[in-house]
């Protein structure tokens, strides 16, 4: 028996074609495959990014009094505005003066107007967190003395801001009926 070693040359299936048209076709040429070796190249990217400084406004509350008949005693009510700042930004509240807040003092009352009559009004404050009737959220940055906004530094998580507030114990209570103020809160950053 006559061992024939293939190992040399690959197989290989020729087709001729003489003469005429048919020699400018081209022709099935079979090859066996071989084994391929695997390569591999690597390289490196890059990445980047800038992360600018930023402060959201998540949520603000509505804070209510309800009903009130005295103010023989301070009369308060908070709840908690919502905000996201990039950690490390130092920023600062402002919360406005409202549809009624005369004069251009800390020492001046905002005001709720009456629903159905807007020239009554009842007189209320906005006091910073932790300062209750001693530090009065302002509107913008005061002079010398006078309290301006609420400071802080952001973490990059929401956090919880407490709005207290006041019908300071002896304002005069307005006539009986519905009142309501909307305050514009800014943050600068």
């Amino acid at each position: 028996m006559t061992h024939t070693d293939f190992s040399r040359k690959p197989l290989r299936k020729h087709y001729c074609v003489r003469g005429g048209a048919a020699a400018a076709m081209l022709l099935p040429v079979l090859y066996l495959p071989q084994a391929a070796s695997a390569k591999t190249e690597t390289g490196q990217m890059s990445l980047s990014a800038v992360v600018s400084a930023y402060c959201d406004i998540v949520a603000l509350p509505a804070i209510g009094f309800g009903s009130i008949s005295s103010t023989r005693e301070n009369r308060s009510s908070s709840n908690s505005m919502v905000l996201n700042c990039s950690t490390g930004t130092p920023y600062t509240i402002y919360i406005g003066d409202g549809g009624a807040r005369l004069g251009g003092n800390t020492n001046t009352l905002r005001g709720m107007r009456n629903l159905a009559n807007p020239a009554q009004i009842q007189r209320y404050q906005i006091y910073k967190p932790g300062a209750l009737y001693s530090q009065v959220w302002e509107s913008r940055e005061r002079g010398a003395g006078e309290s301006g906004g609420y400071q802080s530094t952001g973490t990059g998580a929401n956090q919880s801001i407490p709005i207290v507030a006041a019908i300071p114990a002896g304002t005069v209570l307005a006539r009986a009926g519905a009142y309501s103020d909307t305050l514009t809160v800014t943050i600068a950053w």
